[in-house]
């Protein structure tokens, strides 16, 4: 597939002219990864904003006794450690390639130059993390007000 097909496909980058997006395409560096191997750990010096392109990914937290609690599964097309975007943070969770997967990662500091002269860009980054925030508020009131069978059911309709 066409990269700037692709790029087109993913609801933060759909509204965008070709021109745009071949700008975002050249900022971006694409990495590989094979299944099960680290994207990044947690705590580890945040570089910048990640975009699935291929493969699946899942974003974890581990409790203090080793285990691992999964916080989200991504598919292509999803944004993953955009909630260092404007900040120059660790990482707050890792990320692991449940699948051979192609990620592509554009560094804070060049997706900053790209928004300033890009308004429509700026306005779908503000909807994605806008939606980011949501999520993150369905998963603390379902954490908070549900049981296991009930948080288990949501996360189910969600994924399927």
């Amino acid at each position: 597939m066409d990269v700037l097909q692709q790029l087109k496909r993913m609801p933060v980058f759909a509204d965008l002219p070709d021109a745009q997006l071949k700008d975002i395409y050249a900022i971006t560096t694409e990495r590989k990864y094979r299944k099960g191997s680290v994207i990044f750990l947690e705590g580890e010096q945040g570089e910048g904003f990640h975009y699935l392109q291929s493969g699946k990914v899942k974003i974890v937290k581990m409790t203090d006794d080793g285990r691992e609690h999964i916080i989200n599964i991504l598919s292509p097309g999803d944004l993953f450690a955009e909630v260092l975007l404007f900040n120059n943070r660790a990482y707050p969770a890792t990320a692991i390639a449940v699948d051979d997967s192609k990620v592509g990662v554009i560094k804070n500091s060049d997706l900053e130059r790209l928004i300033l002269g890009n308004n429509l860009l700026a306005l779908q980054l503000i909807k994605a993390l806008s939606q980011r925030l949501l999520f993150a508020q369905q998963k603390i009131k379902n954490l908070a007000l549900h049981d296991v069978t009930a948080r288990t059911a949501e996360t189910l309709l969600r994924l399927g």
